[in-house]
């Protein structure tokens, strides 16, 4: 008798064991898994950031700190490297002899007749910069760059290929501007154009590294500011 009492609980103790563990089991089953992806949430709002920060009002750029810190950085930049790029011409002797481009000399001598006319200042150091920035990065530039982006939706490798050459195209066609887009003139004076070429991958940098449009215009206000002041002072 004891002994049946003694097999009944235990049969009992298991069975309260047993549904412990199913409900346990079910416990389990009702909650939500939950699977970490590293850097996708990160990623996702990279990516809203930017889209964001493309879509940013010209006039409001303005308030934007960090527009003004990106022209300054490129500029000086842009500066260095020109710096670093004629020592090695100057090197290789391949430099211009008097160190200054057709397209500067042809400035240098209107701007000494007219005895530095403001409205001829004015659109060297702001419409001329704001023109060329209207063609080069945002037409050009950002034409290229989207049209990569249509091909490659899919290819990470073609988009960035083609945007490769948003910058090798654009800053060509830039640096041709400056020589009338003339190919006689550019032979003649071929030495000076690295500069030019330089100049115009540092402003599509300027435009393409948080897609701020007026970052690209400022450092080109601010390359032709600085030329003009050099010129009229010295």
């Amino acid at each position: 008798m004891t002994e049946y009492k003694n097999t009944e609980n235990n049969v009992n103790s298991m069975s309260e064991e047993d549904k412990k563990s199913m409900e346990f089991l079910k416990s389990q089953e009702e909650q939500v898994v939950v699977i970490d992806i590293p850097n996708q949430k990160s990623e996702n709002e990279t990516s809203e950031t930017e889209k964001k920060k493309k879509h940013v009002n010209f006039f409001k750029q303005f308030l934007i700190p960090r527009v003004y810190y990106t022209a300054i950085v490129v500029y000086l930049l842009s500066t260095v490297t020109n710096i670093i790029v004629s020592i090695l011409l100057e090197v290789l002797n391949l430099n211009d002899e008097d160190g200054k481009s057709l397209n500067e000399e042809g400035l240098e001598e209107i701007l000494a007749k007219t005895n530095y006319s403001y409205i001829l200042v004015l659109y060297i150091v702001l419409i001329g910069p704001i023109l060329e920035e209207l063609v080069f990065r945002l037409i050009l530039f950002r034409g290229i760059s989207i049209i990569g982006e249509k091909i490659g939706k899919n290819n990470k490798f073609i988009r960035r290929f083609i945007k490769f050459l948003a910058y090798l195209i654009s800053s060509a066609v830039f640096a041709f501007g400056h020589f009338e887009f003339s190919f006689k003139v550019l032979i003649s004076d071929f030495a000076n154009f690295p500069f030019y070429f330089i100049m115009g991958i540092y402003l599509a940098i300027a435009y393409d590294y948080d897609g701020y449009f007026l970052a690209a215009v400022l450092t080109h206000i601010l390359n032709n500011s600085v030329a003009t002041l050099l010129n009229f002072l010295f």
